[in-house]
């Protein structure tokens, strides 16, 4: 799922940031429930996510 088009709302709201590398952000939103574990990542504005597992899971 492609998230780059949002990477500038992350600046207008509080994101928890889980760790910067450099100009990588990594943070979540807490609305993000109803998907699985993921985080995203964001540099220079631009933004994407990845999931912490395999998605879809394999069947």
């Amino acid at each position: 799922m492609h998230q780059l088009c949002f990477g500038y709302l992350s600046h207008l709201f509080s994101m928890p940031t889980l760790l910067t590398v450099g100009s990588y952000r990594f943070f979540c939103y807490t609305g993000d429930r109803d998907q699985p574990p993921h985080v995203h990542v964001e540099r220079h504005k631009e933004e994407a996510k990845t999931w912490l597992e395999p998605y879809p899971p394999p069947k």
